[in-house]
């Protein structure tokens, strides 16, 4: 399954939210000896969040690697990464002479 950026940013941003306040609510522990079944419960909930996440990035990461290999033009050209001729791809900034690319 492919996704498009602004997907996996808002994936990565609902999940992000979610790991905070199950870490917030895993704060609350006194003594490791006072892990109740609720507590077991938000660490298995942050394990499956904290694995959904790097699914996500990784399937990011993916789409970056198309598009460096010359198989993200499609994506371009259908609008699923959008340039409007900036250079501009995510965060980076593309050098239009061929020099390689630079952070922004």
């Amino acid at each position: 399954m492919t996704i498009d950026y602004q997907t996996a940013a808002t994936r990565l941003i609902v999940l992000d939210k979610k790991l905070a306040g199950i870490q917030k609510a895993l704060g609350s522990l006194r003594a490791p000896g006072q892990l109740t079944a609720e507590h077991q419960a938000l660490l298995n909930e942050s394990a499956d969040l904290t694995s959904r996440m790097v699914a996500t990035r990784r399937e990011g990461v993916q789409l970056v690697l198309e598009f460096l290999q010359g198989n993200g033009k499609d994506k371009l050209d259908s609008g699923l990464v959008q340039d409007h001729g900036s250079g501009h791809l995510s965060g980076s900034r593309i050098d239009k002479r061929g020099g390689g690319s630079k952070s922004a």
